[in-house]
């Protein structure tokens, strides 16, 4: 195949969207994290957990991909370890020979799990790392690597303001038959303010060398009652040249998305959606349960 799940526009844009409540925020999560979902977006946000967490999400993508992720999170004395395993498929896809000729339908697949540990460094900054072992298929043959993620969490003054930053998929290339590619490589910093208690705004910006592109990410939720969270965020890519720092083009914009949560004790289910226009709309359902 001249195409792979990891390189192929759509399959790696997924990987990027992962939970409901990021998702609903826009994917302005990486200062925000503490939930199951850091186990994606920045691994330090772990060893904020004081309890067992366990969490699922299912994603309908867009052209038929479905994406699902579970994770769990253990508190233990010198911080909290996570583990998380992802699976995606495209469903079927039309074989054509290399005369275009209608050959044998075949499935693409990516699978990945994760170990993740986190502890704080002191009250103010926690740190957190994971590895993670891939695996992709298309039809009968396969690749598989392996990557890092890092990330670090900084409180600032009071607890209202937050910083965070992490790098993910952190690896050597894959080799797929006789093509090497790269992993979606991606570096994040973000910040969150808690205003009244009962209203989070979250910012990210991410930068993604190997696809030479700039991600602005703005989200809110808002908490009106104890067990009712709503949430709205805005996904910009933007492309700024390097010796023009003045110089900022929104060439693209990537869904105005919504959210919502309802908590019943101490279970949380997460519904988010993204409308892109005439290419359809997205959807996740989230379920999270601590204990």
């Amino acid at each position: 195949p001249r195409s792979t799940p990891a390189n192929s526009s759509a399959a790696s844009d997924v990987y990027k969207r992962q939970g409901a409540r990021p998702v609903g925020m826009g994917g302005a999560y990486t200062a925000i994290a503490t939930d199951i979902n850091a186990l994606y977006y920045n691994p330090a946000g772990i060893v904020r957990s004081r309890q067992y967490q366990i969490g699922a999400t299912h994603t309908e993508w867009l052209e038929g991909i479905k994406y699902d992720f579970a994770g769990w999170i253990i508190p233990t004395g010198k911080g909290a370890i996570g583990i998380s395993a992802i699976y995606l498929t495209t469903g079927k896809i039309e074989g054509r020979d290399e005369q275009g000729n209608k050959s044998k339908d075949f499935y693409s697949r990516d699978f990945a799990i994760t170990l993740s540990h986190a502890r704080e460094i002191n009250s103010k900054t926690q740190v957190g790392g994971s590895i993670k072992i891939i695996r992709q298929t298309i039809a009968d043959e396969d690749a598989n690597g392996f990557a890092v993620d890092m990330g670090v969490k900084l409180k600032v003054k009071s607890e209202k303001l937050k910083l965070g930053m992490a790098v993910r998929n952190l690896g050597p290339k894959m080799k797929f038959i006789e093509e090497k590619y790269s992993l979606p490589l991606s570096m994040t910093a973000g910040m969150s303010y808690n205003l009244t208690g009962i209203l989070n705004l979250a910012m990210d910006i991410t930068y993604e060398p190997i696809e030479k592109k700039k991600v602005l990410c703005i989200g809110t939720e808002i908490m009106p009652a104890g067990f009712i969270t709503l949430r709205a965020g805005y996904l910009f890519q933007a492309i700024q040249s390097i010796y023009n720092l003045d110089e900022v083009k929104i060439t693209q914009q990537r869904g105005l998305g919504g959210g919502i949560r309802i908590k019943v004790f101490s279970y949380n289910l997460d519904y988010a959606i993204i409308p892109y226009d005439e290419l359809g709309t997205t959807q996740r359902v989230s379920f999270e349960v601590k204990f």
